[in-house]
């Protein structure tokens, strides 16, 4: 996401992580980068235990942005070889259930 305007931003990353298979607990992270630097106290962690099961991370801060600051959110896992990550998933007769919603508003100058 690339800022257009000078401002205090309100910023919420949210994605439902889970795993496809295996046996092993994987710890899946979910954090903020601001023009290439990690955001300080904005990584959170879930613990998946179990295929099929998901969980909802969030990772969210106010922060003053400049225009063309850079923002990401990245994800890592603790177990490669067992589909830990983010986690799409569609419901029969139901809405999609994404793998992350992003959210980002500028709340004041």
């Amino acid at each position: 996401m690339i800022i257009n305007q000078d401002g205090t931003y309100l910023i919420v990353a949210a994605g439902q992580v889970g795993k496809t298979s295996g046996n092993t607990t994987c710890n899946v992270d979910l954090w903020l980068r601001q023009n290439g630097e990690f955001v300080p106290n904005s990584n959170t962690r879930a613990a998946v235990n179990t295929a099929n099961d998901t969980i909802v991370l969030v990772s969210q801060a106010i922060m003053p942005l400049k225009a063309n600051d850079i923002i990401n959110t990245m994800m890592s896992v603790s177990a490669s070889d067992q589909g830990c990550g983010l986690i799409n998933t569609a419901p029969s007769s139901e809405p999609n259930i994404p793998a992350i919603i992003f959210s980002i508003v500028r709340i004041g100058n």
